[in-house]
């Protein structure tokens, strides 16, 4: 199978290492081998797009002639060299340490048999992160389109190229939650490298990926096409990479790792840069004392090159539509804080905070929500001032199995806890995880002075998250009883349970007053939950039924569009479905040879309308208006 390609290389790129390097060790072999193929993936899409070159049986080149280059060499070499280190599978001694191990499995399996059933249904994918995906293997090529939801080309595209891969490799959108599925492995594996440079025993490795395999937000995510999960990987590649940069006998390798991993992130979305510039601090600094400031510089050179080398395309094309590298300028204004007093910065890390405090008992959260309104009361703010509040009104709530709105509750009080004891007993900890521990919680306070607060911002926290989790592992483990660390990973695999299973719209087993879940519904029938498909099946079937393969799009920027993609056949050489706009940045890209047979249009046109570019309006299901090419004797 095509798909696997991609994950056969990074494989095989990890036994490269492991033979060549062995003191890295298989897994910081991985994470490297994983930043390299990541960045592979990128330079070489934006490559092809050049020539139009996005396609299956290129691509399939472009992963199968390493792949074989690879071989030959592990082959010729394997009797000359050490043979490479491999991931060790003898289980823990200890009962309970084979039961937290057993907990993170079972996790990571429940997650991708949800990953392989269900589709892309998450309300943001189908709006813009599979669009842009679906537009982009319809043109071969990265190029900006014209799009009447303008973040598909605005955005940092670093995740769904990652994904574009798997979309044309597989012909479809089977395989496509497996990106950020791979992003939470890649994530266990990091967190429990970073509790060890930390100085943790193996319990307190175990215990970090733990931490992070139980994040309500990280199970959502790990089963779906949203980009934060792969943020958060490359964000602790970047944190193990700065640690090991801070040591003095860190070798050159350590520069380009680092530089790989912050251009992924930065590709990723713009939240990264909130999360890199600490640890662009920590990473300066260690650099300068150690090394002096040649070596620094020449680190910011390489920096400044893999940066440029992952993000100048997109950049570029942003310039040449929006006149800036970022985006869509709306959206600076939609997400970023208006103002950057002291009382702005309390007014959003109490609320950013605080949703995560929230409990699933009533009494608790009154408190809580005392202490915020007390707070806000303090520095003279409203906690839903609009120049600090983006969407939504931030209100008492118990934890959601909603992907979008899912909050880490049982770890934000570790670690808030946590970070207390650090601050206190810092001496028994040590220099490296004092300085770690205010870094990470320096990111969460850099987001909260950049960014307005909104009821979706805990999909974002989840890179603070990740990034906390070997900490606090290092810290329950390091300090306290052996029996108390084991317990309380147990109990928080157990507490992960309702997302794990109950996630809304992909549930594993069925919820109350409903008998849908991943494992008895149809595939297609999960881009919508039941019942709310608002007509575009029944839209995209009366298409179908005209023989129509052309299609124009002609609905509201809130709208979700991917699902007609899968609805009208897609990915097909013989469809064709574009955008029609006017008055937009990206409406300059619009074919004026485009003619299509019909046209969808919802409430962002007139409802007089009867006629369209030459076609008729034929049906309307809810929302949505078909319009086709006239029948015989039918006056247009």
């Amino acid at each position: 199978m095509l798909t696997a390609l991609p994950v056969l290389f990074l494989g095989e790129l990890t036994l490269v290492f492991t033979s060549l390097r062995p003191s890295w060790g298989w897994r910081r072999s991985f994470l490297r081998a994983a930043l390299v193929t990541g960045s592979y993936a990128i330079l070489a899409s934006e490559a092809l797009s050049l020539v139009g070159g996005v396609i299956l049986p290129v691509l399939a080149a472009v992963w199968a002639v390493p792949l074989l280059v690879g071989a030959a060499w592990l082959v010729i070499t394997s009797r000359e060299r050490q043979r490479p280190e491999l991931p060790p599978l003898a289980l823990p001694a200890a009962w309970p340490d084979r039961l937290l191990l057993l907990g993170v499995v079972l996790i990571a399996l429940a997650t991708a048999i949800v990953a392989g059933l269900a589709p892309p249904n998450t309300w943001d994918s189908l709006n813009y992160h599979m669009p842009r995906v679906a537009h982009w293997a319809q043109q071969h090529s990265l190029r900006h389109y014209a799009a009447g939801i303008e973040v598909q080309n605005g955005i940092g595209p670093g995740a769904e190229i990652l994904v574009l891969q798997t979309y044309v490799l597989s012909s479809g959108d089977r395989w496509v939650n497996f990106v950020q599925w791979f992003a939470m492995l890649a994530s266990l594996l990091a967190a429990s490298k970073i509790a060890e440079q930390l100085g943790a025993k193996p319990l307190g490795q175990l215990l970090a990926a733990v931490l992070v395999a139980t994040l309500p937000m990280g199970i959502a995510q790990a089963s779906s096409t949203m980009t934060d999960y792969v943020l958060g990987a490359w964000m602790l590649c970047v944190a193990s990479e700065t640690l090991t940069l801070c040591q003095r006998n860190a070798d050159r390798s350590v520069l380009v790792f680092l530089s790989l991993a912050a251009g992924l992130a930065l590709s990723v979305k713009p939240t990264a840069f909130a999360y890199l510039l600490p640890f662009a601090v920590l990473g300066g600094a260690g650099l300068l004392r150690l090394h002096g400031p040649r070596k620094a510089a020449a680190g910011a050179a390489v920096a400044l090159a893999a940066v440029l080398a992952l993000n100048g395309g997109h950049w570029m094309r942003n310039l040449g539509t929006y006149g800036n590298p970022i985006g869509v300028p709306d959206l600076a204004g939609v997400h970023g804080n208006e103002i950057h007093t002291p009382a702005a910065l309390v007014s959003n890390l109490t609320r950013h905070a605080g949703m995560h405090a929230f409990t699933p008992w009533p009494w608790v959260n009154r408190q809580v929500m005392r202490v915020i309104n007390k707070a806000h009361q303090l520095v003279g703010l409203d906690p839903n001032d609009p120049r600090t509040t983006s969407v939504g009104e931030f209100t008492e709530r118990t934890p959601m199995t909603e992907e979008t709105r899912a909050t880490n509750w049982f770890h934000a009080w570790l670690y808030g806890l946590g970070f207390v004891f650090l601050v206190v007993g810092n001496r028994r900890l040590g220099r490296l995880a004092l300085a770690y521990g205010v870094v990470v919680a320096a990111t969460f306070v850099v987001f909260c002075f950049v960014f307005k607060w909104q009821v979706f911002s805990s999909r974002y926290h989840l890179p603070f998250f990740v990034l906390y989790a070997p900490l606090a592992a290092s810290m329950v483990s390091g300090l306290f009883p052996s029996w108390l660390a084991r317990g309380l990973g147990l109990a928080f695999i157990f507490a992960a349970w309702p997302w794990l299973v109950g996630l809304d719209n992909r549930p594993l087993l069925p919820k109350a007053g409903s008998d849908v879940t991943v494992l008895s519904s149809r595939r297609e029938d999960l881009y919508f939950w039941p019942g709310s498909a608002g007509g575009y099946d029944e839209a995209a079937y009366r298409i179908r039924e005209a023989g129509c393969l052309s299609v124009g799009l002609m609905i509201s920027g809130g709208g979700a569009e991917y699902p007609l993609w899968e609805y009208l056949g897609a990915p097909s050489p013989n469809l064709r479905i574009e955008w029609i706009v006017s008055g937009i940045p990206s409406a300059r890209y619009a074919d004026p040879a485009f003619q299509p047979c019909a046209i969808l249009c919802d409430v962002s046109c007139p409802l007089e309308w009867t006629m369209i570019r030459g076609l008729v309006l034929a049906d309307q299901f809810g929302d949505l208006r078909v319009f086709l090419q006239p029948t015989p004797g039918e006056v247009p």
